[in-house]
């Protein structure tokens, strides 16, 4: 017996990583751009900008853990709930009911 959520679930756990995946990408590709402004750019403008990038490339960093982490947390909950279902399912087939 299925789990009536479980599916709906693994859906968005599947859609969190994918969207996660492209979001580290971006800030990849962001990394880039900042890297080339940095070799044109040079003054206290340019060292604001840095210091204030790497900032914000900080909270990116944190995020994308987070979101990681969020994933991982509700496969271990879906997985548990399978089991359980499927624990359940063994002991009522078991029992003649």
């Amino acid at each position: 017996m299925e789990l009536q959520y479980s599916d709906a679930l693994q859906g968005i756990i599947d859609q969190l990583i994918d969207l996660n995946t492209q979001f580290k990408k971006d800030v990849t590709r962001l990394d880039d751009i900042q890297k080339g402004l940095v070799v044109n750019w040079e003054g206290e403008a340019s060292t604001t900008f840095q210091n204030k990038y790497m900032q914000e490339k900080e909270c990116f960093t944190e995020f994308a853990q987070v979101i990681d982490d969020a994933a991982q947390i509700l496969q271990r909950i879906l997985d548990n709930a399978r089991r359980t279902e499927n624990l359940a399912t063994a002991i009522s087939a078991g029992s003649g009911s």
